[in-house]
């Protein structure tokens, strides 16, 4: 069992423009996993979520996902920076591919599915060595970004959440909660028209900007 540690997001919107800009997960072993059962279910997780984000853009971007390896005598440290750009197939076949994927009906692209605007995501499992001086197990940990376009990191949220074997902490769970009622918000009017913006973060609430004379 894997549990949600910590949420954050970034959601900026004005008229037609913007979104949920980004979504950042930290995911550990729940209390009652630890030693190598733990790290390998976190790993598992990890590739299964970098094979995820390939094949949600396979065929319909240019790039690709970039590996890397570091390592200390106290820890290794795993990654994976994606970084897409769609291509003209790839905008008007998007839509379809998140609803086959994720089964979502209404999938909103908003002003950020464009083939000028690069996408990214980076994957980092980080897993600390047992010591002389600290004889436990080690700790493994997974953070995971997700910059990809308000419809593809709503998507990305949803099914995190729905995850099995993935629970959310009680803070986390609060902070998507209220992301998810500011996305029902706007899924259904959006912004109105004219200069207001909606600016929201996941450990601030900035609100509803005031419109400009």
């Amino acid at each position: 069992m894997l549990a949600v540690r910590d949420f954050d997001y970034f959601f900026y919107a004005q008229e037609t423009s913007g979104g949920l800009s980004s979504t950042e997960w930290k995911i550990e072993p729940a209390a009652e996993t630890a030693g190598e059962k733990a790290a390998q279910e976190v790993w598992t997780f990890a590739r299964a979520h970098a094979a995820l984000l390939e094949r949600l853009f396979d065929g319909l971007a240019d790039g690709c996902g970039a590996p890397a390896m570091s390592d200390a005598p106290c820890w290794t440290g795993f990654s994976q920076d994606f970084r897409y750009t769609l291509t003209r197939t790839g905008r008007r076949r998007i839509r379809p591919r998140l609803s086959a994927l994720f089964g979502g009906d209404r999938v909103h692209g908003r002003g950020q599915l464009t083939t000028e605007r690069s996408l990214e995501a980076r994957i980092d499992l980080w897993m600390k060595r047992a010591t002389v001086e600290a004889r436990d197990a080690g700790g493994v940990s997974l953070m995971l970004k997700h910059c990809l376009g308000h419809a593809v990191n709503g998507c990305l949220l949803r099914h995190l959440r729905a995850c099995c074997g993935l629970s959310v902490d009680p803070e986390p769970a609060a902070r998507m909660d209220r992301l998810e009622a500011l996305l029902a918000l706007v899924d259904e009017c959006w912004v109105p028209a004219g200069s207001d913006a909606i600016i929201q973060s996941g450990r601030t609430f900035q609100g509803f900007a005031a419109r400009q004379s």
